[in-house]
């Protein structure tokens, strides 16, 4: 299967559910550690907002971004 297309199935899997994801999620969705995703949200290369202090990171603008970002 080509890589675009698994990445593209994958990211059909994981839309839904809730529409805001909490850092520890972002982190187990893209498979990298919570520091590293705390990193990412430092310099705004992960879309978010703060709501009453606690980072919530819309999962739709999340998928976007990584569409936009992939490497073709």
């Amino acid at each position: 299967m080509h890589k675009g297309i698994k990445m593209n199935a994958y990211i059909l899997k994981v839309r839904g559910d809730f529409m805001f994801m909490t850092v520890k999620e972002v982190a187990q969705l893209l498979r990298i550690s919570e520091r590293h995703t705390y990193k990412l949200l430092q310099k705004n290369v992960i879309p978010h907002t703060k709501i009453g202090g606690k980072i919530l990171v819309n999962k739709e603008r999340l998928l976007e971004t990584l569409e936009k970002e992939e490497v073709k």
